[in-house]
């Protein structure tokens, strides 16, 4: 569910996700970012995770960014590849659960699945630091249908 909202960046998000390292490198970033979206995997390259993951990363943190959507979608792949060994999908859930909340269905349910499966895999251990987001009172819910 995820594929196809990472797949839909388009040059202009590209190109300005190739900035969000303080202009760094933005030629690196920028083919970087091409052959991850047209890439059969969407998988971070061995031995170059630097390029694209560090601005795939920075444009993640600012929901509304231009491409937010589809570098969090590659940002989540990564996490249900990985389990979220770096945890990427546990940290952007404790800043932005309620975002991701008011997207639309689709992504939504994506998004949910996505940070879902990682803990899942892991038998879930309620005492990870951010286990106070899933309190009833802060109203969040990873409901299991879209």
């Amino acid at each position: 569910m995820l594929t196809p909202i990472a797949r839909s960046m388009i040059p202009a998000e590209i190109e300005c996700a190739a900035t969000a390292d303080y202009g760094m490198d933005i030629e690196k970033h920028n083919r970087a970012l091409f052959d991850l979206r047209n890439s059969p995997t969407l998988a971070y390259p061995p031995n170059g995770l630097w390029f694209p993951a560090e601005v795939i990363e920075l444009i993640s943190h600012v929901q509304g960014h231009t491409g937010w959507l589809p570098s969090t979608a590659i940002l989540l792949l990564d996490a249900v590849r990985t389990l979220d060994e770096r945890s990427n999908a546990e940290f952007r859930f404790e800043k932005q659960w309620r975002g991701y909340s008011r997207l639309p269905a689709p992504a939504r349910s994506a998004f949910h699945a996505a940070l879902r499966y990682p803990y899942e895999k892991n038998a879930f251990d309620p005492q990870f630091p951010n286990y106070h987001c899933f309190d009833a009172g802060n109203n969040v819910s990873l409901g299991w249908g879209g």
